[in-house]
């Protein structure tokens, strides 16, 4: 995470930079803060919650639907995307079949990581032409 330290170049390159590293900070800022939050609801989860069925859903699966569409749209595409194992893609149903034997806090954790470190590299790949990309797609929506 270079971005967050700033950069040594010069004139208007280094005010672009210096404009790119700081749009990376306030991102991570951002995505840092949700995934700490996520990270403290699995890890405080009480043990008589985890298996709860919530409506339909127990809480893990809550999580784990979080943790799958978070690195669903950090990757490049959703075609083709594969989550990595032991995760596998969910269904779009309403009645979505959920894995028998669930994902258990340790895999749940992993996942987070994972989706944690995609995030950084996500963010450390950023360029100037991508933050004025990802700003111009803010307003067309």
């Amino acid at each position: 995470m270079n971005w967050a330290s700033g950069s040594q170049t010069t004139g208007a390159r280094r005010r672009a930079q210096l404009d790119t590293d700081a749009f990376k900070a306030m991102l991570w800022s951002h995505f840092g803060a949700a995934i700490r939050m996520l990270e403290n609801a699995i890890g405080d989860c009480p043990n008589s919650l985890w298996e709860y069925r919530s409506e339909t859903r127990p809480y893990w699966y809550l999580a784990y639907h979080t943790l799958f569409f978070f690195d669903l749209y950090l990757s490049d595409s959703p075609i083709g995307f594969i989550p990595p194992p032991p995760f596998t893609l969910p269904g779009h149903a309403a009645k979505e079949k959920i894995p028998a034997n669930g994902y258990s806090r340790k895999q749940l954790q992993e996942h987070l990581e994972y989706g944690r470190k995609k995030c950084i590299a996500m963010l450390d790949a950023l360029t100037e032409e991508g933050r004025f990309n990802a700003v111009d797609s803010i307003g067309s929506t």
